[in-house]
């Protein structure tokens, strides 16, 4: 992983700046404050980030966010330009230790994309290349096809918009990069919960391109509801994404929403009080934080999908499309529930495994995941906030409950 040191943790829709609410916020376990435009005291929260011990990113812009317009006045066509701002009042963001890295804009559509090629990536190149992250995160392939563009009625829209940007913008860009995805996976209608069977392929398409361009793997994590979406209502729902994201190799999470700025229900309730999402995330965070320095020791090569005898699943299904091979250093696997497995290498050859039990955590049930390995070696794992040895072995059971995950390290 590029990041070598610690998960990015990022709380987007922030609100409040003072000393009292930014530690509400670090107490959560996010570690990075996204500074909103609309922050009457915009430098001096930059300066109280640095003194609550948080990492700070600046938004930019995204084309319906009218508290941007507001803020920076000057446009170009109809995204705001921030970088005309900070020009203007000869403001060096270098001089801000807490500002960790740019949030250039966010969803941008095809449209977009000659702008920040034109104007963004130069300014960022000239200033912040090498001392500042640039971050951008995509839409997803539910967008309507006229913001991905390019293949208007072709089914590999999505991916086309993903590599168009990954292959011909990202590589402009000096410095460490990030690729991001906000697909909101938890969905409810009439009642009914039900999990998104597209969010494996985004998941897919844009880790393997984030992989190829050499750039920080960022997943949204959703933590918010809103129409036909479904409300977090356990730790389960959040570490069950965080898990899927690993899966993919994501290193970098975006927890959307942290208050109730953009959203009726978010980690913070209109009072600006922690919620249940609020409790849920904290502690699933603590959970992935005990492994996080090992995990970071490793690449992602792959993930393949596993299915017990008979069983179907779409998303399983769609997954395969564009990624779902076999992973090496397995000689076997059996499982009683919906599975991912992937494969994790360190340059030393040294081999690990992320298991997960794929399904919406509400109306999924526990999982035993039988692995055999090519090899005996000594074998141990990260599962539910604890490490787990599994001794000198080639063969290993793994009971995982709904939307839990394990990493599995092979030592030798």
């Amino acid at each position: 992983m590029l990041n070598k040191e610690k998960f990015i943790i990022i709380g987007d829709a922030t609100d409040k700046s003072d000393l009292d609410s930014l530690e509400i916020f670090k107490q959560s376990g996010i570690d990075t404050f996204v500074i909103y435009p609309d922050e009457k005291d915009h430098y001096g929260a930059m300066e109280r980030c640095e003194k609550a011990g948080l990492d700070a990113f600046i938004f930019g812009g995204s084309k319906v966010c009218d508290i941007n317009r507001r803020f920076f006045p000057d446009a170009i066509d109809d995204f705001p330009n921030f970088i005309e701002k900070y020009n203007r009042e000869k403001v060096d963001l270098n001089d801000y230790k807490s500002v960790k890295g740019l949030y250039m804009i966010d969803e941008p559509s095809v449209c977009f994309f000659d702008k920040i090629k034109e104007i963004y990536i130069p300014w960022f190149n000239q200033k912040y290349a090498g001392k500042k992250l640039w971050h951008v995160n995509m839409l997803p392939s539910y967008s309507p096809n006229e913001l991905i563009g390019i293949n208007q009625t072709g089914d590999n829209a999505f991916e086309e918009y993903i590599n168009r940007y990954a292959d011909e913008i990202l590589p402009m860009v000096n410095g460490v990069k990030t690729l991001g995805v906000d697909h909101y996976p938890l969905r409810e209608k009439n009642g009914v919960p039900w999990l998104s069977d597209t969010w494996l392929y985004d998941l897919a398409i844009v880790g393997r391109a984030a992989k190829r361009a050499n750039a920080i793997y960022s997943v949204c994590i959703q933590a918010y509801c809103d129409v036909d979406q479904k409300k977090v209502d356990c730790t389960g729902d959040i570490r069950f994404q965080f898990y899927t994201a690993m899966a993919f190799g994501a290193s970098m999470f975006e927890f959307y929403a942290y208050s109730t700025l953009h959203g009726p229900i978010a980690m913070l309730d209109k009072a600006g009080d922690p919620t249940d999402i609020y409790y849920s995330t904290r502690d699933a965070i603590r959970e992935i934080r005990i492994f996080e320095k090992e995990y970071l020791e490793y690449e992602w090569k792959g993930v393949k999908s596993y299915l017990p005898e008979n069983a179907t699943c779409k998303a399983f299904e769609n997954l395969a499309k564009c990624l779902d091979k076999a992973i090496n250093g397995v000689k076997d696997v059996k499982v009683s529930r919906q599975t991912l497995i992937s494969e994790f290498e360190k340059q030393d050859g040294k081999k690990a495994y992320l298991v997960v039990n794929y399904g919406l955590p509400v109306l999924s049930a526990s999982d035993l995941v039988q692995i055999t390995f090519d090899k005996k070696s000594k074998v141990y794992a990260y599962q539910g906030g604890r490490k787990d040895d599994y001794g000198y072995t080639d063969k290993v059971d793994i009971f995982l409950e709904a939307g839990q995950g394990a990493f599995v390290v092979i030592e030798d």
